[in-house]
């Protein structure tokens, strides 16, 4: 079993907050609220990569990169935001929108604020 070297006597929050504010590009609707994600444990990564295998339904070979990115990106979100405006529960994590745009800005902050922490974690940059 490997060790993780340089690991902080105490790990940082888990859980941030961020607010979005976009104008989606196809549709020109605004988005905005506020969002509570977390950081995703081996559990929420495993399920995060099996609601992918669902949506790409076996088809990984021929969807086209954008269909894939698309559906990488709702998996991420549905495990990850753990409380988010009433439109983006109801557009299933931003998978039933227009506006990809959208997605790709509440994806974007999620990934900033766990790069963050990694930061915060690892400041070395050395996972192990």
């Amino acid at each position: 079993m490997s060790e993780l070297k340089h690991l902080p006597k105490s790990i940082p929050a888990k859980d941030f907050e961020f607010q979005i504010d976009v104008v989606g590009k196809l549709t020109g609707e605004r988005y905005h609220g506020d969002f509570k994600c977390k950081i995703p444990n081996n559990r929420m990564q495993a399920n995060i990569a099996k609601h992918k295998a669902r949506l790409n339904a076996g088809y990984d070979a021929t969807l086209d990169s954008g269909t894939k990115n698309m559906h990488h990106m709702n998996a991420y979100c549905t495990y990850t935001i753990t409380s988010s405006p009433a439109w983006f529960l109801e557009t299933d994590y931003g998978y039933d929108l227009f506006d990809i745009d959208v997605l790709e800005a509440i994806y974007d902050e999620v990934l900033r604020l766990e790069e963050e922490w990694i930061n915060k974690v690892w400041p070395d940059g050395q996972l192990s």
